[in-house]
């Protein structure tokens, strides 16, 4: 998977020691266990490519993805001098375990959909402008590795559609393009199949970044969590990543709750107006008191006797955090009853700002076959549900029931402001029970 559009989940890496920094990087590794060679069979995280810089020359972009994120890349070139050059540079830089060479044009010997990251500088100099380029690229570099045909498009045109093929559901695609290429080679990638475009500008602020991400995502399940995969998804999380995951009562997709750029990609992701605040998942109430110290007693009694469970409880809270996490003066605070998904909020230990993974103004999904594939684009990874007996309970198309507990402290009964699974009436009653 990658992390939705600038967030890029590869593979390879290792966490650092216990206690040691964390890479300072803004591409982090993502490593789920399960992964298979390009031959169908297991292999190490280590030796499974997971992405491909194509036309790698030098290996400039493919070593520095290695040494920075990590990643396991396959430098792919067809000329044979390029692919020398590339060599005794991984060498140079002890990076020979972590690039694989290959000769070839574009990415004809790549296996359909086993891979997550393509990038590459194709060529993309318009055939009659290279008489005028600068004399320090024009003498000295190949000009198979500049020029780009009649319009500088003609790599563009066979690459796009291979790079659709090689990745998988939610993959992406990261190339330079030429001054005022940008719009055209976005619109090649959304006709060879790739639902989310954006462009990014480069130091002076010229469009010269394309991005490109398949329809869908990763998918890995909640009990096949390892330390390592934790460790990556943990850091994915902190750069804004979003991930699509299971609860009591839809399927959902979350960001952390501290992430001001994970919540507006969960926004995003959904089309959802910014006048309308999502709730915050929490492993345990005694997690939400930690986080929100300032909820008033009767509040904090109904919670801890009514979750785990499918309720989203709207609290007093002045507590600072995001925008359109809640509002200014309260917050919607959740704690689902889904197994498998509180063990993974409490080994990640950081509340998750959450909605329905529906678009928004649509109806509600219940299972991850349900999502649309646009939407899970945006993720970096989703979560599988898993059998009925790794669920712990059975997941329904009907919302969490939305419940205000603000009149409370005033001495006012609570308000259900959406019935969802649990009917208005047993609400009120089992919380009168409680006062």
């Amino acid at each position: 998977g990658r992390g939705g559009p600038g967030v890029l989940a590869t593979g390879g890496g290792r966490p650092p020691p216990r206690g040691g920094p964390a890479p300072d990087s803004s591409l982090p590794a993502t490593v789920f266990p399960g992964a298979k060679g390009w031959d169908g069979a297991a292999e190490g995280p280590s030796s499974l490519p997971f992405v491909a810089d194509v036309g790698t020359g030098s290996g400039a972009i493919a070593l520095s993805l290695a040494q920075e994120a990590g990643a396991t890349v396959l430098a792919v070139d067809n000329s044979a001098e390029a692919l020398a050059v590339a060599a005794r540079n991984a060498a140079a830089a002890g990076l020979e375990s972590l690039v694989r060479f290959e000769r070839g044009d574009l990415l004809e010997k790549v296996p359909t959909s086993s891979l997550h990251l393509v990038v590459g500088n194709p060529p993309y100099v318009r055939s009659g402008d290279l008489v005028s380029l600068a004399p320090d690229i024009r003498l000295f570099e190949p000009e198979a590795a500049l020029d780009g045909g009649p319009d500088g498009l003609a790599v563009f045109r066979r690459l796009m559609p291979e790079a659709s093929r090689v990745l998988r559901p939610g993959g992406s695609l990261i190339v330079e393009v030429g001054d005022g290429q940008a719009q055209t080679v976005a619109e090649m990638a959304r006709a060879a199949g790739f639902c989310l475009t954006t462009v990014h500008e480069d130091l002076t602020r010229r469009a010269r970044i394309v991005e490109a991400t398949l329809p869908g995502a990763e998918v890995v399940g909640l009990e096949d969590m390892d330390e390592e995969g934790v460790y990556h998804l943990r850091e994915a999380l902190s750069v804004g990543a979003i991930i699509g995951l299971p609860t009591d009562t839809v399927y959902g997709i979350a960001a952390r709750w501290d992430s001001p750029l994970g919540v507006r990609r969960l926004f995003a992701a959904k089309g959802r107006p910014p006048d309308r605040p999502v709730q915050v998942l929490f492993p345990s109430v005694e997690a939400i008191e930690e986080a929100l110290p300032d909820i008033d007693e009767t509040s904090a009694r109904v919670l801890r006797h009514m979750l785990p469970g499918p309720f989203t409880f709207i609290v007093a809270t002045d507590i600072s955090r995001p925008p359109d996490i809640g509002t200014a003066e309260s917050l919607g605070v959740r704690v689902p009853g889904h197994l498998p998904t509180l063990a993974l909020l409490r080994i990640l230990n950081v509340p998750l700002a959450a909605t329905s993974a529906n678009l928004s103004g649509a109806e509600s999904v219940s299972t991850l076959t349900e999502v649309d594939p646009v939407v899970l684009a945006h993720c970096t990874v989703a979560f599988a549900q898993g059998t009925p007996e790794v669920r712990g309970s059975d997941e329904t198309s009907a919302a969490s029931t939305v419940v205000d507990l603000r009149p409370l402290s005033a001495g006012g009964p609570a308000v259900v402001i959406r019935e969802g699974v649990i009917k208005e009436r047993t609400v009120k009653a089992r919380i009168a029970q409680l006062l």
